[in-house]
């Protein structure tokens, strides 16, 4: 029996460390199940993020864009005039480290572009890794023929979550698609429910506002203003016009950005932490029936109580009710979350019931059990192909 070669990935990602978004976070956290000489991740520089904490002997890093601020004019163009660097970059690395497999991460059509450029030219196999959608959230022509292309290449297609794996086999039936669920490191801490002596009830809020929640956190924001004993938090890096736009303008809100390493405390020092999800907005209905937050990972493992307003068709509602994680509003209306509030602050039983679930939970998203499914994966490919 022929033996396989070591595995040796280039992982082309536009978010990796030390950006703060969560498909950053979720590339970081499967890298460090993996040996320096097994994989190298390319992706871009985001000169405003926090220093990132990053051990010599995970994977190597390299950044092969420069990321332009969001309100930069002509941002789109800047990143798309970087692509030859990232595709020469990605090439050069491909032969200089001896890779023997290319990782696509989309979202992303740069990298996703890269990626499939560098297979053709080098004929490495293909894998890609979906977070979101792609032509249902971008419906242009060039979107329709890359995803074509990319589809029929890859060797396997992974996506972030069994929702987003339904929609594409009902979508897509001949497509080889494999649910590959977003990661943390290390394990949830077993904590206990504390009574909290706050002057306010203090709500808490990781990542960035944008198409795919800013319709329902603008209900919370309505549902906060009108309570002068709640104040909320937002760690994150959200367009101040978004955050205006839904009424982010008072004392009751405080924005702040903090280390990933840090994130955790942070939301543990929270009575209750906000997990909105759109109802309706900018993206396709596809988007919002298929999204699964990847906060909802640093939620379950802080084990603080969660509450998420999120319509009951959506997979994240599916989720959150199959394991009884998290207190869910699933109608539109200011009223209903208000009251939510005051039951999740008040109601030390149903606290302690969620948190106690949350840790449970959290144990499926463990980076090690993550990353030993995608080698069972990545190996049987290999073997089919030797």
């Amino acid at each position: 029996m022929q033996t396989l070669a070591p595995l040796r990935m280039l992982v082309l990602s536009w978010s990796i460390p030390h950006m703060t978004t969560g498909a950053a976070v979720v590339m970081g956290n499967l890298a460090t199940q993996f040996r320096r000489d097994e994989m190298t991740l390319v992706g871009a520089y985001d000169p405003s993020a926090p220093t990132a904490y990053w051990q010599k002997d995970w994977p190597r890093l390299r950044y092969a864009m420069l990321q332009p601020p969001d309100a930069q004019p002509g941002a789109r163009w800047i990143r798309w005039v970087q692509f030859p660097f990232v595709l020469l970059l990605s090439l050069w690395l491909t032969f200089l480290h001896r890779r023997n497999l290319l990782f696509a991460v989309y979202p992303d059509q740069i990298f996703l572009l890269a990626a499939y450029c560098v297979s053709l030219a080098t004929g490495l196999p293909l894998v890609a890794y979906f977070h979101n959608t792609y032509v249902e959230c971008r419906p242009t022509p060039f979107a329709r023929w890359l995803q074509e292309r990319v589809f029929n290449h890859a060797k396997i297609v992974f996506v972030m979550s069994e929702g987003m794996a339904e929609y594409y086999r009902e979508q897509y039936p001949d497509l080889r698609c494999v649910p590959l669920i977003h990661t943390h490191h290390g394990a949830p801490p077993n904590r206990k429910d504390e009574i909290r002596d706050h002057a306010r009830i203090q709500l808490a809020f990781a990542g960035n506002i944008n198409g795919s929640c800013s319709e329902a956190f603008a209900r919370i924001v309505h549902a906060i203003k009108s309570m002068p004993d709640v104040h909320c938090t937002i760690y994150g890096h959200s367009n101040r016009k978004i955050l205006e736009a839904i009424g982010v303008t008072d004392a009751q809100f405080t924005l702040d950005r903090v280390p990933y390493t840090q994130l955790i405390e942070r939301l543990q020092s929270a009575d209750i932490l906000l997990l909105p999800h759109g109802f309706h907005g900018v993206l396709p209905p596809a988007e919002y029936r298929t999204i699964f937050p990847t906060k909802t990972i640093e939620y379950l493992y802080s084990c603080t109580p969660i509450l998420a307003h999120a319509p009951a068709d959506s997979y994240i509602a599916r989720f959150l009710q199959e394991h009884e994680c998290a207190y869910l509003v699933t109608v539109p209306d200011v009223d209903h979350i208000k009251q939510a509030i005051h039951t999740l602050h008040n109601d030390l039983h149903l606290r302690h019931k969620l948190m106690q679930n949350a840790r449970q939970t959290a144990r499926r998203f463990d980076a090690a059990l993550v990353a030993a499914e995608l080698r069972r994966q990545l190996a049987s490919l290999r073997n089919s192909e030797s």
